[in-house]
């Protein structure tokens, strides 16, 4: 789990920029990412939506400038929901 030493500001900087550029835009910045498919993130305190995988891959590129970039197969047999909810206390909710 390469996202596992992210922290709260990276997961802050990844949710102002989805905010900014809206959940469609923000998740084509990293290629290969669907649109959730069953629940969105929410983050104690706002109110927008977010996508697990998309948010997790701009933390870790946040945290780690000029690495390569998590892709969809960087989360195989990982659920990032939990990683959410267990370490920044999110919560989830059906789509």
């Amino acid at each position: 789990m390469p996202w596992r030493n992210v922290t709260e500001t990276n997961i802050i900087n990844a949710m102002n920029s989805c905010d900014r550029l809206g959940l469609d835009a923000f998740r084509d910045q990293f290629p290969g990412f669907q649109p959730a498919e069953n629940l969105y993130m929410y983050y104690p305190g706002r109110a927008q939506p977010y996508e697990a995988r998309p948010l997790i891959a701009a933390a870790y590129a946040d945290q780690n400038p000029g690495a390569p970039g998590l892709v969809p197969s960087s989360f195989d047999g990982i659920n990032g929901h939990d990683f959410l909810i267990e370490r920044f206390h999110f919560n989830a909710q059906q789509i």
